[in-house]
């Protein structure tokens, strides 16, 4: 804050929550080469789980996912 006779920082509680990681992951992607989030073959493998899930309930049966 800035008046006629001082400039004062403007106090401002500490952020958290899951903005806060999403904000640092993104700088540190930008600015240091760092992963966002899950690489390809985890993202891969993910949705094949999902798939997999899709078709067991579709099915009424076990499907097998490959690693």
């Amino acid at each position: 804050m800035t008046t006629s006779a001082c400039v004062e920082p403007i106090k401002v509680a500490p952020r958290m929550g899951l903005f806060v990681q999403d904000t640092e992951a993104v700088l540190a992607h930008l600015t240091e080469g760092d992963a966002l989030y899950v690489d390809a073959v985890e993202s891969v493998y993910a949705l094949s789980v999902g798939e997999a899930l899709r078709q067991a309930s579709d099915t009424g049966r076990t499907v097998a996912v490959a690693n």
